[in-house]
């Protein structure tokens, strides 16, 4: 949120458009701004700070993201606060398994069925997890956060400790350091995450 942000008009905004009724103030900064507020367990409100140039910055975490009943308001308050995303994580869940999982996601990658970056390069992947003894889970990861843009594909229901549960979740991070991200992400997520590459 660049100068023209109010604490009080943001703390008011955070109870009417994201719901968030908890605003506690810390006694820590965070990342370079002198004050903080937490937000009952959703996230986090900073601003004040010489390097900080008169912004602030909200972040919201999943808890905080469920709490919101209207995305398209949100995105109207930040295009009219002039703020900018600086990351967004986009996800799919697959409960089945069928359509996604990581044999898949592992198949086209390595048969350029679509991993192509906006420069025409194959971004780098790399494996985690035990690829012959699947019961603890696997993740693929396509891209990298250095450049800004990550594809984490995971076996979810194995990372929650249930071997036999299918569930799949493809993960989008994007980070506004070589992009800009557009309002727009909030409003049409799922186009964003099928184009990511």
């Amino acid at each position: 949120l660049n100068s023209d942000y109010d604490v009080d008009d943001i703390a008011r905004d955070l109870r009417a458009l994201f719901g968030i009724l908890k605003i506690t103030p810390s006694a820590k900064g965070w990342c370079g701004y002198q004050k903080r507020a937490d937000l009952g367990g959703c996230g986090l409100l900073a601003w004040e700070g010489y390097a900080q140039r008169d912004t602030a910055h909200l972040s919201l975490n999943a808890h905080g993201c469920a709490r919101v009943p209207d995305w398209q308001a949100v995105r109207a308050w930040g295009e009219t606060k002039k703020a900018n995303i600086r990351r967004i994580d986009l996800a799919h869940d697959d409960f089945s398994g069928l359509v996604w999982n990581a044999e898949r996601l592992r198949r086209e990658y390595r048969d350029d069925l679509g991993f192509i970056g906006g420069d025409g390069r194959k971004p780098k992947s790399s494996l985690v997890g035990d690829w012959d003894n699947a019961d603890k889970g696997r993740t693929y990861y396509v891209g990298s956060r250095a450049a800004g843009k990550m594809l984490r594909g995971y076996e979810k229901g194995k990372q929650l400790g249930e071997p036999d549960n299918p569930w799949f979740r493809l993960e989008l991070e994007l980070r506004g350091t070589n992009r800009v991200i557009p309002w727009d992400c909030l409003t049409q997520p799922g186009r964003y995450l099928a184009g990511a590459y």
